[in-house]
């Protein structure tokens, strides 16, 4: 049974963000009634890599082909930087009960969990509502289902919190109508670690979030108004998400290195009209800064595959899935590397046929000092 409802709750996590336009249900003596559903949109959405979501629930016994092919097809969009994590843990010894767990997490910015547990089963009874008598042996078992999350608070790279915790109460609030179940989100400010924390388990809502939240700026809006207005907030991140601006599209997502917490993101690139894609990569300060750019090696052609499962034509209807790779690898890293190890890496990269361009905290001095040259000219 919390297997069950495990795998159910992220299908509504799905199909929540998606929304419902259009739909109808018929009932009987009433008739048809139309469906429609706002899409429960997260911020800074980008798609989430549906074979890693299929790889994770491999072994779920309720996956079935039509998920499959939703998915593939479009895929679910979490904020930009996430990982998507399932579990199941119990410990009888310390009174724990079986309990399977949804997770979305962004290291150092959110972390959010779903978890359900299954509740005393009550013997020839049927649940609350049901007008029809009990057959004898119908055995009825309550499932709790509580969700956890903490927003740090910070502000970089145009992060705000209470688009986060405004997207995340919203699912929470679609579960409880979908599943008709009774509790209330709660949220607490102002904990010690300086986080905001929900938990869907009490009945108490933070006043601060407001019910209709501006429209948030996604990182890539608020890169580009640095160079314009402010030289010196100009950033390697934001540098990584302007360099390239004659490209059409590209597709961006990222993973998490395990051993160091550190979020690698990536991008592919696409030039539809000069018929070239490039990749970028972009490595936050980190202890294993050559490590991960060596690591990204015998991964480039899965990025490249993955990126390819989406196709973007432009306005002459060219496909992004005719283009040549240019061969070349763009690495953003705050960390400055030794001549020994840049080396090193040239060389690896040259090995598989690739070109490296390291772009470091040298390369972020250059485009600060170019653009207050061109700020101080208005």
């Amino acid at each position: 049974m919390t297997r069950l409802i495990h795998f159910y709750v992220f299908r509504s996590i799905y199909l929540l963000e998606r929304g419902v336009a259009g739909g109808i249900k018929w009932t009987a003596g009433v008739g048809v009634t139309p469906i429609n559903k706002k899409p429960i949109m997260p911020p800074d959405a980008v798609p989430y890599p549906t074979k890693e979501i299929l790889d994770a629930l491999s072994d779920n016994e309720f996956l079935n082909p039509i998920d499959e092919m939703l998915w593939k097809a479009r895929p679910l969009t979490v904020p930009v930087g996430t990982h998507i994590f399932f579990t199941e843990h119990a410990n009888p010894e310390k009174g724990e009960v079986f309990t399977c767990s949804v997770g979305l997490e962004k290291p150092g910015y959110f972390k959010v969990d779903f978890e359900i547990q299954s509740g005393l089963g009550m013997n020839n009874q049927l649940p609350v509502g049901f007008s029809t008598q009990a057959v004898q042996g119908t055995t009825t078992y309550t499932v709790n289902i509580a969700m956890k999350y903490e927003i740090q608070r910070r502000k970089d790279h145009g992060f705000q919190q209470d688009q986060y915790a405004f997207w995340l109460d919203s699912l929470f609030d679609g579960l409880k109508r979908q599943m008709a179940f009774e509790t209330e989100p709660k949220v607490e400010l102002g904990s010690p670690n300086d986080t905001a924390i929900g938990d869907g388990a009490e009945s108490k809502v933070r006043k601060e979030i407001p019910e209709v939240p501006p429209a948030p700026q996604s990182p890539f809006d608020v890169a580009k108004q640095h160079p314009n207005s402010d030289p010196d907030k100009l950033t390697l991140y934001d540098l990584f998400l302007l360099d390239f601006p004659s490209a059409e599209a590209q597709y961006q997502t990222g993973l998490t290195i395990r051993s160091s917490n550190t979020h690698l993101e990536w991008a592919v690139v696409w030039n539809i009209a000069e018929g070239s894609e490039l990749i970028k990569l972009y490595i936050p300060h980190s202890t294993e800064t050559a490590s991960i750019i060596q690591g990204f090696i015998p991964n480039y052609k899965d990025a490249l595959k993955q990126a390819n499962e989406f196709e973007v034509k432009n306005r002459d209807q060219l496909s992004s899935r005719t283009l040549t790779f240019s061969n070349r690898i763009y690495a953003y890293n705050y960390d400055y590397l030794s001549i020994e190890e840049a080396a090193a890496l040239d060389r690896a990269y040259k090995l598989v046929g690739l070109v490296l361009i390291l772009r470091d905290m040298n390369y972020l001095q250059m485009r600060q000092l170019e653009a207050k040259v061109k700020f101080s000219g208005k």
